[in-house]
């Protein structure tokens, strides 16, 4: 992984930094003061003498005594078990209420638990786990005594990291499983997405006493086998001594890990985030995409989401690149989703090679994107595949094959194929014409779904094919299409009123629609919003503004807009 420290403020760091020298410093007053204060000569002498080294072969031994004064003696019993329980409980309190509201806060776990959750969680989860997982590290104590390798101790140390891990992953697991919810994964566990982290880290406090004496031990043998025992003042002022190391080794820590661990401004995730996310882009991008509070980086999480194998951001980062005009990568991204088997996938890359948006129009790899998606079920790509046979695109045109695939969709409920093959019967396309078969599909595709089925029906009943003519359900079946945004149907009722066919004159009714229209850049309601504009019907004259909608609408193709501009250009040149 690149380290780009770049998206850091380094005035924030050195401020950062000041503020871990700072906690040094009082971690060494602190210490000083209650060594100089509180400890008796003989605990002093004593303190000095295991600097030395000279308790180097007792120090496991009394190690383990503390920690039996802690716990107690004999683990199977009461008393250990009640022990172990109330530390459990207390570790789970502090690393929520140090940690829940921070990570609320910015977003990283979206629960919150009132005191009774946190109870009932700590009781379930962690009382046994901890129990199990403190006999381990009893164990493991006393299996130092024959390994004084540094080592075979990390060695050792990561083994009861895993066994620790596995004990509490094991029992949330169950929980979930027990409840038929999905369980985290260890690494979201680990990289804190999600509640349950508070209760898997706080049985590492078992782990604690293991690594407590390894580093007491290893700090013992720096001291006395190196010149440290003689730089260091350790026969006169050894709590001092172990304040000034301590405080050093706070302050290192935190200077070290802080940009690894520090959220960047721009984006509210860290390195070590994005390290994870390189690492297990399919546990961990999906959250970080959520975290950030950056639309580039949110878009690299979701794409390394996608390339880890999570489809849904594989859609999603496919449909931002398309809504920002770049279709290569959009294609790019949804041919990735459909050879991981998402049928959305494979039908929006059709959709992009066959309109040729961002790529080369390509009808042969458009078919076989549909295809893959219409047999997974997708209604939506089978239509598409009925359209290109009606129109001969990537395949030679069949009437009848369009046909039967529209009929097909139709009655597994696609109702775009019911208006489709509604059309059909309308022309006598692959079928022989029959316009009352036609009304009839038409008003099952007339819906939020399949508005052109609208759009068609009004069309029926303004020309009276089929039905008595009648302006007023023409009206209301295209106002239907036009409310959903099909600009067609706008098109059509600003048509009407501009021109009083049916109903009387209504130039601004018309206008609105043709506003409507253009606004969703349709260039036939550009081009007759342009002509209102133009003459002044319904606004204030303004050929300016006529001119500019008629440029607009020549320049994405309309044959009307180009033509109306040529009118007007010349007759502004004759006067």
């Amino acid at each position: 992984m690149s380290i780009d420290l770049s998206t850091f403020n380094f005035s924030e760091i050195s401020n950062y930094w000041a503020y871990a020298l700072g906690i040094a410093v009082s971690f060494y007053g602190t210490v000083s003061w209650f060594s100089s204060k509180h400890l008796s000569k003989e605990s002093k002498e004593h303190l000095s003498l295991w600097l030395w080294g000279s308790y180097e072969s007792t120090w496991l031994r009394q190690f383990c005594l503390l920690f039996d004064a802690v716990f107690g003696r004999r683990h199977l019993s009461w008393a250990c078990f009640l022990r172990s329980s109330v530390a459990s409980f207390i570790t789970v309190f502090i690393l929520y209420f140090l940690l829940g509201d921070i990570l609320q806060e910015k977003g990283r776990i979206g629960v919150y638990l009132d005191t009774k959750d946190l109870i009932i969680y700590a009781l379930i989860l962690n009382v046994i786990s901890d129990y199990l997982s403190l006999f381990e590290t009893r164990w493991l104590l006393n299996k130092f005594s024959s390994i004084s390798s540094i080592w075979n101790q990390l060695a050792l140390l990561a083994f009861d990291a895993l066994i620790t891990a596995g004990i509490i992953w094991f029992a949330i697991e169950a929980y979930l499983f027990v409840l038929g919810k999905p369980a985290p994964s260890l690494v979201e566990l680990v990289a804190v997405f999600s509640i349950f982290s508070i209760f898997f880290y706080s049985t590492f406090l078992t782990s604690i006493w293991a690594w407590l004496y390894c580093l007491s031990s290893w700090c013992v043998r720096l001291i006395s086998k190196t010149r440290l025992n003689e730089l260091l003042d350790i026969e006169h002022n050894p709590g001092r001594q172990i304040a000034l190391i301590g405080g050093i080794a706070i302050f290192l820590i935190i200077a070290i890990l802080f940009p690894f661990f520090k959220d960047s401004e721009l984006s509210n995730t860290s390195l070590f985030d994005r390290y994870l996310c390189d690492t297990f882009p399919k546990a961990t991008c999906d959250d970080l995409a959520r975290l950030s509070t950056n639309e580039k980086q949110t878009l690299f999480f979701l794409e390394k989401n996608c390339d880890g194998g999570g489809l849904e951001n594989c859609i999603i980062a496919a449909s931002d690149y398309y809504l920002d005009d770049d279709g290569k990568k959009a294609a790019d991204l949804y041919q990735k989703a459909c050879e991981f088997g998402h049928p959305d996938g494979c039908k929006w890359a059709g959709w992009l090679y066959m309109t040729g948006f961002g790529v080369d129009s390509d009808y042969v790899r458009a078919i076989k994107f549909y295809d893959v998606a219409c047999k997974a079920d997708d209604l939506e790509a089978c239509v598409n595949i009925g359209f290109m046979f009606e129109n001969g695109a990537g395949v030679d045109q069949s009437y009848s094959a369009a046909r039967d695939i529209y009929h097909l969709a139709c009655e597994r409920g696609a109702l775009q194929g019911c208006n489709n093959l509604g059309y059909f019967y309308q022309e006598g396309k692959g079928v022989e014409k029959d316009i009352r078969k036609a009304k009839s599909l038409y008003e099952k595709s007339c819906n939020d779904e399949a508005v052109w089925g609208c759009n068609n029906l009004g069309g029926l009943y303004y020309k009276g094919l089929g039905v008595e003519r009648d302006i007023q359900k023409m009206l209301h079946y295209n106002k239907m299409a036009c409310d959903r945004d099909l600009t067609i149907g706008c098109d059509a009722l600003g048509a009407i009123y501009l021109h009083g066919r049916g109903v009387p004159i209504d130039y601004q009714r018309a206008l609105e629609y043709f506003q409507k229209s253009c606004s969703n850049n349709s260039m036939l309601g550009c081009s007759f919003l342009a002509t209102m504009h133009a003459s002044g019907q319904g606004v204030t004259k303004n050929l300016k503004k006529g001119l500019k909608l008629l440029t607009r609408a020549c320049e994405h193709g309309s044959n009307l807009g180009c033509n109306l501009l040529k009118v007007h250009l010349a007759n502004q040149k004759a006067q």
